[in-house]
């Protein structure tokens, strides 16, 4: 028995390691296969060429990653604003005021969004994305287009981000709750009780979410006013 337990650790301490010098090693090759495909250009242009040209005629042997690089920034930040919003508040709703039910059904479901290939929303993007674009975006601009831009580009990122965006703040809410308690209160029926709830139903009816930062000095101090020895926030309201 102890000579085929110390067999099956061997050959599991092997498979392990088989699979993380693999892992190590695809990094590795894929860098290998990418320069040895790119050697002749960039044997015959410099790296600055290369980088900062915006000459893309591959056939003439000219080839700028400009418009690439800085394409794909715009698409980057494109997508995350809008998808940053969007999961932020919809990550405080399901952690701090939605059921516990609608919390289990929903954490199947970004995980199925989360995996769907990238080619799916891709195709989604070109059969539905594009011609709304080109249809009803591009013509509010008085400019003509096919829907091809990075407008596009950006929405379709955006959704594809979502599932994951969401699923990380909502377990950075469920593993820190009570220092979300601090930065998120909802006026009225909050976690911190009546005592230290701002005068918020006094003014404004209706249930209404206040965001505000609690962690730092400065920003407490900057954004507060003093009346009659109390300290209320400036806050966003948004009322639901």
């Amino acid at each position: 028995m102890n000579r085929i337990r110390r067999i099956t650790d061997i050959l599991v301490n092997v498979w392990m390691r088989a699979g993380l010098y693999l892992l190590l090693a695809i990094p590795v090759l894929i860098g290998v296969g990418l320069y040895w495909k790119a050697a002749p250009i960039i044997g015959g242009h410099s790296l600055s060429d290369l980088l900062f040209s915006r000459q893309w005629f591959p056939m003439k042997g000219e080839f700028g990653f400009m418009p690439f690089i800085y394409s794909s920034a715009y698409v980057t930040v494109l997508a995350f604003i809008l998808s940053a919003p969007l999961c932020l508040f919809a990550a405080i709703y399901l952690t701090q005021f939605g059921k516990h039910r609608l919390l289990q059904v929903m954490l199947p479901v970004i995980d199925i969004l989360a995996g769907i290939p990238s080619v799916v929303y891709g195709v989604w993007g070109v059969l539905v994305i594009v011609p709304a674009v080109a249809k009803y975006v591009v013509p509010l601009f008085g400019v003509v287009s096919s829907g091809y831009s990075l407008l596009a580009g950006g929405v379709v990122l955006a959704v594809m981000c979502i599932p994951y965006m969401l699923n990380m703040l909502i377990e950075v809410f469920q593993i820190h709750p009570g220092r979300n308690e601090r930065s998120i209160v909802v006026a009225g029926s909050n976690a911190l009780g009546d005592g230290e709830a701002c005068d918020h139903q006094e003014r404004f009816p209706g249930n209404s979410l206040c965001i505000w930062s609690w962690d730092s000095q400065s920003f407490w101090r900057n954004h507060c006013r003093v009346d009659g020895g109390r300290q209320h926030p400036r806050y966003f309201s948004f009322t639901v």
